[in-house]
This record gives structure tokens, C-alpha cells and sequence, in this order.
């Protein structure tokens, strides 16, 4: 039988022990949420004329560790309200023996809305994904549905007009013609905002942060097979 969504969300969130580490060392990850997870946690910066979140990391492929999480903290002296759209851009360097086929992310922060921990405390804002990469000579646009599939969790919690059809996950599956090898660098930009309906906002300080789960994966026997007919698919939607 299938495992809900709510009880995947809850074991991912659950799973991840994490080991706090100072930002700009290597980070290990894997998608084995049996195993410790390594942080590290981020303040505001100015970004393309306002506040947003630069993440450069050096990361490789390691299944002693599970997920890595990434706190993102409110350092502005005021809240910011619910709905506001906050950006982020990671710039990411494999620093792996073992090319990552796939990218994967998850919000883990929870909020109340109806019932305790029935939603994500925040939200990826849905079409706001931007993901470029560096093969050698500096970053080129990769383009959905040729050089990658992009596939998202819409976000599952308590209906409400401002949190429907957003993210609470992304898998971003590349094609294996622009999978991201040893010293290339892999950059994902997106929007994310504190959801609405929990009765609270984006309140300054890390205890407050928004929590992400991210993780390579590196090929496997069959997979460059799936992925190819996961893009195929993805691009047959789109046509019609």
C-alpha cells in the first residue's frame, strides 16, 4: 500500500538529525532520510533590489548523510507578512566522484492552519523556477521540458486561495545529456513565501527560519532510461 503524502512529509521531516556546519564546507547528501542530516543556515542579503537568499555551496553525493538542511533566516528588524515573495538563488558545485542526474527539494517547516502540523509553514511561489548551469564556460538557461523535467508537490494542506496550486516540493530531473558532473556548478533560482491561514507571519530570527530538505541523486542502472521517458512525457502534456 502507498505510503499519503502526510506521512511521507512527516517521515522526511522527522528523519532529518541534523549536524549544524558553518557555511562555504563541503556538504554530504543523500535522499536516505534513515541517516543524519547536515546544516547550515542563511541570512537576508541584498538581492536584484531587495532582500533575497545567495546560497554558493560546494556539495557531493554521500549516503552516509541524508537530506541537507538548509535554514533561511528572517534577519530584517520586522516580519514579513504572509505572500510576500522572497528569492533565492543557490549556486551549487559538485564536488562528487559521480555526476547528479537529479535535484530534489522539499519545504520541512510546518505550521497549524486547522490542525497541528496539517501544512508547510512555507511555500515555493509556482512558476517562479529558474535553473541554469555551468558545464565549463559560464552558466547557459536550461530549458524545462528539453534539458530537464521539472515535477512538483503542490502544496497539500488546509484549502486557501493564497497557498493553492503553490510548491511544497521540486524535483528537477535532468536530461542525461546536462547532467552536472565533478566541478560543475548547478544554479536553481525560485521565490518563497510564508503561507497563509496559520494565524502568523515570517517573524524575524532562526528559530523561525524556513527549513528545506535538498539532495543530488547520481545515475543508477535504469535511471537515465526513466528519466528520458518522464522529459518525453512531460513534453507530450505540454503540446496539448
Amino acid at each position: 500500500m502507498k505510503r499519503s503524502l502526510r506521512s511521507l512529509i512527516m517521515a522526511f521531516v522527522v528523519a532529518c538529525t541534523a549536524h549544524a556546519l558553518p557555511a562555504g564546507v563541503v556538504i554530504g547528501a543523500s535522499g536516505d532520510t534513515s541517516k543524519p542530516s547536515q546544516e547550515t543556515s542563511y541570512s537576508l542579503v541584498p538581492f536584484n533590489g531587495d532582500d533575497g537568499f545567495q546560497i554558493n555551496e560546494a556539495v557531493g553525493h554521500n549516503p552516509n548523510f541524508g537530506p541537507w538542511r538548509k535554514l533561511l533566516n528572517n534577519t530584517r528588524a520586522m516580519p514579513i507578512a504572509s505572500g510576500v515573495n522572497v528569492p533565492i538563488q543557490e549556486t551549487l558545485t559538485n564536488i562528487g566522484s559521480s555526476p547528479w542526474s537529479d535535484w530534489h527539494e522539499r519545504v520541512i517547516s510546518r505550521t497549524n492552519i486547522s490542525q497541528p502540523n496539517d501544512s508547510p509553514g512555507f511555500l515555493f511561489r509556482a512558476g517562479s523556477l529558474v535553473v541554469s548551469a555551468d558545464y565549463g564556460s559560464g552558466f547557459v538557461t536550461l530549458v524545462q521540458g528539453v534539458d530537464y523535467a521539472r515535477v512538483v508537490v503542490p502544496y497539500s494542506g488546509p484549502p486557501d486561495p493564497g497557498n493553492n496550486g503553490n510548491w511544497e516540493a521540486i524535483d528537477i530531473l535532468l536530461a542525461p545529456s546536462r547532467v552536472i558532473a565533478n566541478d560543475q556548478r548547478l544554479r536553481i533560482e525560485k521565490q518563497i513565501f510564508e503561507v497563509f491561514g496559520d494565524g502568523d507571519v515570517w517573524r524575524p530570527g532562526l528559530e523561525n527560519a524556513a527549513v528545506l530538505g535538498q539532495f543530488p541523486t547520481v545515475p543508477e542502472p535504469g535511471t537515465a532510461v526513466i528519466g528520458a521517458a518522464l522529459t518525453a512525457l512531460l513534453v507530450r502534456r505540454r503540446a496539448r
